[in-house]
């Protein structure tokens, strides 16, 4: 990675991403073959994991430096409303918004949710216990007695019409409550959860393993 990315504490901040993704990408309870993605930030860089790299064994390289600022562009823009043209078009613009001059590296598609919580690391997984929720019948009534902080997300499309649905949401929350959410139910498919340390991260799935057994 260049020097203009290794502002003082990125370095660290980059070693830490690396330890909370392996450790929960290594772990079957979380996460099995390649799925779940992580992030950070660090100024107006968000550090995501590349798509098709393996959690359990990431390193340094595994994410893409983007730019926040771009990447929120993204919001102010009006895409069409079939389909695949609206996906390519966000999925060009999210491309763009790569920091790093040349990097053929393709951001994880679920990056523009990364990008708009506002806490500093985002790890997004797939428990099977977690699942159990999420594919229930009673799964939403279930986590708003369980988890009444929480989000919970319908089955949707992936990509931004996600995004979109999970930011809609989470700022109708903050508007009532005053707080952004930091745990987001993905109907049929896991959970995200957003903190500013990796411990606090470590708390909060704990606490929804905790929960849920």
């Amino acid at each position: 990675m260049s020097a203009m990315f290794n502002p003082e504490g990125t370095e660290s901040l980059l070693d830490s991403l690396v330890s909370v993704s392996r450790e929960f990408g290594a772990n079957p309870a979380y996460v099995l073959a390649g799925g779940g993605n992580t992030s950070a930030k660090d100024g107006d860089a968000m550090f995501v994991k590349a798509s098709g790299t393996r959690l359990g064994t990431i390193d340094a390289e595994g994410f893409v430096p983007l730019s926040l600022k771009a990447l929120n562009l993204i919001w102010e823009k009006e895409y069409p409303a079939e389909t695949n043209a609206r996906e390519d078009a966000v999925l060009a613009d999210m491309n763009a918004s790569r920091i790093e001059e040349g990097d053929a590296r393709r951001p994880s598609v679920e990056s523009l949710l990364h990008g708009f919580f506002p806490y500093r690391y985002v790890v997004h997984t797939h428990p099977a216990i977690v699942n159990g929720l999420s594919c229930s019948k009673e799964g939403e009534a279930a986590m708003e007695r369980l988890f009444p902080e929480a989000v919970w997300i319908p089955v949707i499309d992936p990509g931004y019409t996600l995004a979109k649905r999970v930011r809609d949401a989470a700022l109708e929350r903050k508007a009532k409550t005053g707080i952004f959410p930091r745990v987001v139910f993905l109907q049929n498919h896991g959970v995200f959860v957003a903190a500013d340390t990796p411990a606090e991260i470590r708390d909060y799935y704990g606490k929804i393993i905790g929960a849920l057994s």
